[in-house]
């Protein structure tokens, strides 16, 4: 299987950027790539 990397250095506090990327409903306006945010919400007792 292939590997992808890419780096870059983001100027903001780190705070600031993690609070972006757990905003899982913001993902589209950061996201350039066209991906949607999808979850399935597991049940009780349930496992991944």
């Amino acid at each position: 299987m292939a590997d992808a990397l890419s780096t870059t250095i983001i100027d903001a506090p780190v705070e600031q950027v993690w609070a972006v990327l757990r905003d899982f409903n913001g993902l589209p306006v950061w996201n350039v790539t066209g991906a949607k945010p999808r979850a399935k919400l597991l049940g009780e007792g349930a496992s991944y």
